[in-house]
């Protein structure tokens, strides 16, 4: 399947396809389903130590960022490695992006006509290295525009990651941005006791400079693969986009069944045709055993018959109906017997609950079968904590057999409201 990647970097966005980029007004504007690569304005990509559980390592990054002043609102995180160094020690490497502009981003997802994989650039970044599987370090820089975007490591282990930036484009300053890179990952090395050999260079369509020697760091250096793009008329040798295509697509981000629905899209001919070829197969046996039943037609006339003396046979109508109202009554008893109590409904809800969760209010409708709940409450934390909660009471609910009608979550700087519209079926 030829994959349709739209690339916004250096507030530019682009059209990959095939071997031709085409600049477009903004993802929503290129038609179809495609893989968002995003830069992700006024984000931060580090690899940073924190003493904490490893399920805890995205909450202790967002204190120790707003601590540290480097964003003054909340933020989301998206996390493209961790690994636990001891029981409360954990190495993690992440792309820190203010929250307005991530939700943004997945509301834009949600919204838009066409199906979409989300892909940060620093991803791109740490699958590069996975896949090279190098057993020693080595250092990447993504060139573009006025910034470089610097990540080391190894299979499994990251050392550092940052994005490196010159005031503009010209010569001087690309000078400059190089010898940044060059101390950047001199002071890498030093603080991690590593030694790289290797640096690989992927560029992009505005970066045409030769890499020059990495003094004080010393280390090899070349740039990978690159491949003929043409753009607005212009050919150009590109490395980025060999690294972009040997992302593995299911590890985007992708709201909700994003991934499913995205494959089923693409798959669509292939499962049509399967559908094809199994009715074609389904008729040709219906022939084959019809020409087979013409024996059979006397045996099932003669039950017919019996089955007509049978009919004559029937008890009076008082037995009859005397019948079907015990049979209403076994159906009643079956229907009452799996019809969940409103203890058992609320110990479905409190299972899901978390600490700061509040049900403020709870309505319980049975129907013929169904049961329908509504509730609503609050969550008293903030966002990310909040919408975890809320995210696992919708995951316990789910578990129990409930269906989600409706759900609507809101949220503010320190607490949080959800309301729910639930249904069960009774069987």
């Amino acid at each position: 399947m030829d994959k349709n990647h739209v690339i916004e970097l250096d507030d530019v966005t682009y059209r990959l396809s095939g071997q031709t980029l085409e600049t477009h007004k903004d993802f929503q504007s290129v038609r179809g389903c495609k893989f968002l690569v995003s830069d992700f304005d006024k984000s931060i990509s580090r690899v940073m130590h924190v003493e904490a559980d490893i399920k805890y390592a995205e909450a202790i990054v967002v204190r120790s960022l707003q601590d540290e002043g480097e964003f003054d609102e909340p933020v989301s995180i998206i996390t493209h490695w961790k690994k636990k160094r001891g029981k409360k020690s954990t190495e993690i490497f992440f792309t820190a992006v203010p929250s307005r502009i991530y939700l943004n981003y997945l509301d834009k997802i949600n919204g838009h006509n066409d199906l979409l994989i989300l892909i940060p650039v620093f991803s791109i970044l740490a699958n590069f290295i996975e896949q090279l599987a190098d057993k020693d370090p080595i250092a990447v820089v993504f060139r573009h525009d006025r910034f470089a975007d610097l990540v080391i490591g190894k299979k499994n282990q990251f050392y550092f990651a940052t994005r490196c930036m010159a005031f503009d484009t010209s010569v001087e300053q690309i000078n400059s941005l190089w010898e940044t890179i060059s101390r950047e990952i001199f002071t890498a090395t030093q603080e991690q006791s590593v030694q790289i050999k290797r640096l690989i260079c992927l560029n992009w369509i505005d970066a045409k400079e030769e890499i020059p020697t990495m003094e004080p760091s010393g280390c090899e250096h070349f740039m990978f693969n690159e491949e003929p793009i043409t753009h607005e008329g212009t050919l150009h040798t590109i490395s980025f986009t060999c690294a972009l295509k040997l992302f593995p697509s299911m590890e985007g981000i992708a709201p909700r069944n994003g991934k499913l629905l995205y494959y089923s899209d693409k798959l669509s001919p292939f499962i049509m045709a399967f559908f094809v070829i199994a009715i074609i197969a389904l008729l040709w046996g219906s022939f084959s055993f019809t020409s087979k039943t013409k024996n059979l037609e006397q045996g099932i006339l003669a039950i017919e018959n019996r089955i007509d003396l049978l009919k004559q046979d029937i008890p009076s109508q008082s037995k009859e109906t005397h019948y079907l109202e015990t049979l209403k009554f076994v159906d009643t008893l079956f229907h009452n017997r799996h019809q969940p109590s409103y203890k058992d409904i609320i110990n479905d809800i409190s299972m899901g609950i978390s600490t700061p969760s509040i049900v403020e209010q709870l309505q319980i409708d049975y129907t013929d079968k169904t049961v329908q709940v509504k509730l609503n409450g609050s969550i008293r934390a903030d966002f990310n904590t909040a919408y975890k909660a809320y995210q696992q009471l919708l995951s316990s609910l789910q578990k129990d057999g409930y269906a989600i009608d409706n759900s609507t979550f809101n949220t503010r700087i320190d607490s949080s409201r959800f309301e729910l519209a639930l249904s069960r079926s009774i069987q």
